[in-house]
C-alpha cells in the first residue's frame, strides 16, 4: 500500500505519489523458532520501521506511529511466547 498526496493549487488539483523505501529482506530460517518462522523477518521489519518513526518532524505523527510500533512489538512478543525477550536497543548512528 502507498500513498498519493493532491493538493489543490493553481486552480487545479495536482497528485504526487509518495515514494516507499524498501529493502528487500531475504533471510534464511535456522532450526528454529519453528512456532514463528518469520519471527526475524518481522523484528527487521519494525524496527525498521522505528528507526524512521525517530526522522518524523511533526510530533503527533511521530508519537502515533511510536504507539503503533509498540503495539507490533507486543504482538510479535505475544506470537514469539515463553523464552523469547525482546528489548528495545539505541541503534547505532540514532
Amino acid at each position: 500500500m502507498g500513498f498519493i498526496l493532491c493538493i489543490f493549487y493553481g486552480g487545479k488539483m495536482h497528485c504526487h505519489p509518495i515514494p516507499i523505501y524498501e529493502i528487500p529482506i531475504t533471510l534464511v530460517h535456522g532450526p528454529g523458532p519453528v512456532n514463528y518462522q518469520p519471527l526475524i523477518h518481522d523484528l527487521t521489519l519494525v524496527a525498521s520501521i522505528q528507526a524512521a518513526a525517530n526522522k518524523v518532524q511533526d510530533k503527533k505523527v511521530g508519537a502515533a506511529l511510536s504507539q503503533g510500533i509498540q503495539e507490533a512489538v507486543k504482538a510479535i512478543q505475544a506470537r514469539a511466547g515463553e523464552g523469547i525477550e525482546i528489548k528495545a536497543i539505541q541503534a547505532k548512528g540514532q
